[in-house]
């Protein structure tokens, strides 16, 4: 299976700030020893030199990703913060590309990519030792925010829990950087509207 993994303690907190001089680029965050977040650049084509090792990987997790529609979803709508359509595309793109082909190992709290005032991600919820997300989803969840919170708004989507209770850990959305030091995990999920009129 296609797909991003991303591979983080359960007690890590959700959390992803953009330091203020962070480039253009993909980046993965984790944690080191002190508990201070790390930025590492990732490769833009996405060539990952961790092989695909989905060996402990829960297979019951991915049958619960496996046919999902824009009725699966949860969307966080700001509807008054446009954001710039170059900016926006670029990064949307870029992280799309970068878990796309996937298959491989991540062991990072979040994937985003910063291109101008814009940034795209990634989120894993911390309650979960596993997560997965592919370009698809991304694709998807770019498709049901832009049809509920109107194309280029600061918006966000997670996939809703499914009938077991499982549901998928990763928030993705996009996001302007009007903050110098955005924790757009924490904010991705903070807003109260699902919908904007547009």
């Amino acid at each position: 299976m296609r797909a991003l993994t991303l591979l983080t303690l359960a007690a890590l907190g959700r959390a992803a700030t953009v330091p203020r001089s962070v480039a253009d680029g993909i980046y993965g965050v984790s944690l080191d020893a002190r508990g201070q977040e790390v930025h590492t650049r990732l490769p833009d084509r996405g060539n990952l030199t961790s092989p695909q090792d989905l060996s402990t990987y829960d297979r019951r997790e991915e049958r619960h990703n496996l046919g999902r529609t824009v009725d699966d979803l949860n969307t966080y709508c700001t509807c008054n913060v446009d954001l710039k359509v170059r900016d926006t595309d670029d990064a949307v793109i870029n992280l799309r590309f970068q878990l796309g082909p996937g298959g491989k190992k991540f062991d990072f709290m979040s994937v985003y990519s910063k291109r101008g005032t814009v940034v795209a991600f990634a989120c894993k919820d911390p309650k979960f030792q596993w997560a997965q997300a592919t370009g698809n989803d991304l694709g998807l969840v770019m498709h049901a925010i832009g049809a509920r919170c109107g194309r280029y708004v600061e918006s966000s989507a997670n996939f809703k829990v499914k009938e077991d209770g499982t549901k998928s850990a990763i928030t993705f959305g996009i996001m302007r950087l009007d903050s110098p030091d955005l924790d757009f995990c924490a904010k991705a999920t903070a807003s109260p509207k699902s919908t904007c009129v547009h």
